[in-house]
């Protein structure tokens, strides 16, 4: 489980998208918000009827500094 919050600390720009007003699901990470733009871009030209956003994202990280 570190390595997953260690991950989401690298990349805390995340897509999301939202599957009912209680659910969504993570599609893909980034480090940069501007890749995270570009490719939400792209998503929503192939899916114009889903509802997506872009998220920063540090839910899963350790923020302790242990």
């Amino acid at each position: 489980m570190k390595n997953n919050s260690y991950r989401s600390t690298l990349s805390p720009w995340a897509i999301y998208r939202w599957i009912s007003p209680t659910y969504s699901e993570c599609i893909k990470r980034f480090r940069k918000r501007g890749d995270a733009e570009e490719h939400l871009r792209l998503l929503r030209q192939a899916t114009p009827s889903s509802r997506m956003e872009i998220v920063f994202d540090l839910s899963n990280a350790d923020l302790s500094g242990d």
